[in-house]
């Protein structure tokens, strides 16, 4: 059975869903090993690895945060966790949720998800916009 991949009946299962990247060096709660939330469908939660693996000849680009870590993970001789956190969604319902996520889990994310502006606003934010 390989690991890197899912086969295709579970690939046509799980659908669009959203993942997250944890870091199996961190014996903490969930919340804390989590550093990257994506939305992906058949084996998008394991390119991350798989282009860090790719990128062993040279040097990371200093933006790509995630595939720092996951070079530090496997220098360390541990191999990324992938989380499924929730599948069988829609395109709308995966973004929303990633959106969601982002801000709080997903420290090596580039970008805060798609309508991630629509998440965790204070209360002054709120009143900006609608009042």
């Amino acid at each position: 059975m390989d690991k890197s991949r899912f086969n295709e009946m579970v690939k046509s299962k799980l659908g669009v869903y959203v993942y997250a990247l944890l870091d199996p060096r961190i014996k903490t709660a969930i919340r804390e090993r989590v550093f990257y939330v994506g939305k992906g469908t058949g084996n998008r939660a394991f390119n991350h690895a798989k282009l860090e693996k790719e990128a062993t000849d040279g040097p990371l680009d200093p933006s790509e945060h995630k595939l720092r870590i996951i070079r530090e993970i496997r220098e360390d001789g541990f191999e990324v966790e992938i989380l499924i956190v929730k599948h069988g969604l829609d395109d709308d319902q995966a973004l929303q949720l990633e959106s969601v996520l982002i801000p709080i889990l997903g420290s090596a994310n580039k970008v805060a998800g798609h309508e991630g502006d629509s998440a965790w606003l204070g209360v002054n934010r709120i009143r900006e916009l609608y009042d």
